[in-house]
């Protein structure tokens, strides 16, 4: 009920209802630019793989054995909701941190996993909750996924965080996740983050969700623990609205950076995918988990 509440409470605060409210008619008129998935992902391939050879084990070895799973990816049940996918960190002997990657309306799972795998790296694992089937799908052996509302999407990351942790008991960190997430998903995000900050203190947020951070909505993830907040542009429009929504949320204590790159529209995948991961030493400066605890990079601000 607490989640419940809260999100009802910021739908009042942007003069709409996330709670029950369909968010996706906001993404309808650029879906269908968003790049798609083959029928038969590189995920349904990997399961059927034989497993791979067991990697050395890492220098903070903490007792257990390399993970292996035939992956990269894997498939994980998730109680009330459909499978997420997860890219694995294949051969890690130690706990590894979580980044929780939502993808976009008309969208799947395996396809944001495969595109943000290698943004990301191998060493952590990379979880991309399911959502709910689209009913336009080009066809059944092509199935498309969307996110009801906000409080629907906190339950289902909740869920499919605590079966990753039991499916890998032992190797996934307990400590703050990352948050990324692509247009509907960067939507949706500022509100599931602003309802966890301590949960996800860095989020990176491509083509999306940059006009929802009202005053109620920016107070609670600063004051929650929030820490940065990343943009990431393809269209100009995106980048034009960045400057005075990083502005206020640097006001409230928290670092915002908006990079823009070149006008390839609504994307997460290639240029898109590269100025993410170019951005990265910068969204986890101070986290040593991820091995960028490193003097902050300058970044782009404006497109090529």
């Amino acid at each position: 009920m607490e989640r419940l509440a809260f999100f009802c409470a910021l739908a009042l605060a942007v003069g709409t209802s996330s709670c029950g409210h369909d968010v996706r008619r906001e993404a309808r008129a650029e879906e269908r630019s968003a790049p798609t998935a083959s029928v038969v992902s590189s995920v349904d391939l990997a399961l059927a793989l034989p497993s791979a050879p067991a990697a050395s084990a890492s220098a903070e070895n903490d007792g257990v054995p390399p993970l292996r799973t035939g992956g990269p990816f894997i498939k994980l049940p998730v109680e009330g909701f459909g499978e997420a996918v997860v890219s694995v960190p294949e051969g890690a002997t130690s706990p590894r941190p979580v980044v929780v990657a939502v993808h976009g309306n008309y969208n799947r799972p395996d396809s944001l996993c495969e595109a943000w795998r290698p943004v990301f790296g191998t060493d952590v694992f990379v979880l991309c909750p399911r959502g709910i089937e689209r009913d336009d799908s080009p066809s059944l052996a092509d199935q498309r996924y969307t996110y009801d509302n906000t409080k629907d999407l906190g339950t289902e990351i909740d869920r499919a965080v605590d079966a990753l942790k039991r499916r890998f008991n032992g190797y996934v960190d307990d400590g703050a996740m990352v948050y990324a997430g692509f247009s509907i998903g960067a939507i949706m995000g500022v509100f599931v983050t602003a309802h966890e900050p301590n949960k996800f203190p860095r989020i990176a947020l491509v083509e999306g969700g940059i006009d929802r951070y009202v005053p109620d909505v920016l107070d609670g993830f600063a004051k929650g623990g929030g820490l940065r907040v990343l943009f990431v542009c393809g269209q100009k429009q995106c980048a034009e609205d960045a400057p005075f929504t990083v502005q206020r949320l640097e006001n409230a204590g928290v670092r915002a950076e908006c990079i823009m790159g070149p006008p390839v529209g609504h994307r997460y995948d290639d240029a898109i995918a590269d100025l993410l991961r170019g951005a990265l030493p910068w969204l986890l400066e101070g986290d040593a988990r991820y091995g960028y605890d490193r003097p902050k990079l300058p970044l782009p601000t404006r497109f090529n």
